[in-house]
């Protein structure tokens, strides 16, 4: 279930096998593309890795991106990996951000190509925990982890529905936690 691989090949390190996804290049556009791949076998979870073009507006006052920024590619990348499952209510999230933190461990400088992986890592009744790790050529700039809460048409939590739970823990390799 690796989806939404950069373009550019050398905006993802280490890289992948070409065996376990099939690269979407469109080089010229230096766009994404989705890609669906084989599951990766378990116990390695499934990801799905987005990517972006860091912009001068995501710049702070040192010329680095800003550490808000980060969150952002955090619900871009999630939005990468729920719009598949068919679960957006028009364009909203059936879900909202119970906790979230950001381990920053090198500056991103402005223009630079972005890989932000992202995957679920635990899987509750009414709540599931995602892991994001934000690459550049050939380091890791941040990691982060969030908490998702379902919650239903007047944000209440609610149950995660059965079939989402059913195909994120098939399609991650992980076990459903009650």
């Amino acid at each position: 279930m690796v989806r939404n691989q950069c373009a550019n090949p050398r905006a993802s390190a280490p890289p992948v096998p070409a065996s376990r996804i099939r690269y979407v290049e469109d080089l010229r556009a230096g766009r994404c593309e989705v890609s669906l791949a084989p599951r990766r076998p378990a116990p390695i979870a499934a990801m799905i890795e987005h990517c972006e073009t860091v912009r001068w507006v995501d710049l702070d006052a040192m010329g680095v991106l800003n550490n808000s920024v980060y969150l952002t590619l955090f619900e871009q990348a999630r939005y990468a990996y729920f719009a598949p499952l068919e679960v957006m209510r028009g364009a909203a999230f059936p879900f909202v951000l119970g906790s979230t933190a950001v381990r920053f461990e090198k500056p991103v400088r402005g223009g630079a190509r972005l890989t932000i992986a992202a995957r679920v890592t635990r899987l509750g009744t009414k709540s599931l925990d995602m892991d994001y790790v934000v690459r550049g050529v050939q380091e890791v700039h941040a990691r982060g982890t969030a908490t998702l809460v379902w919650v239903d048409a007047e944000l209440r939590s609610a149950p995660i529905p059965a079939a989402v739970r059913a195909r994120i823990s098939r399609d991650e390799g992980i076990a459903e936690q009650g």
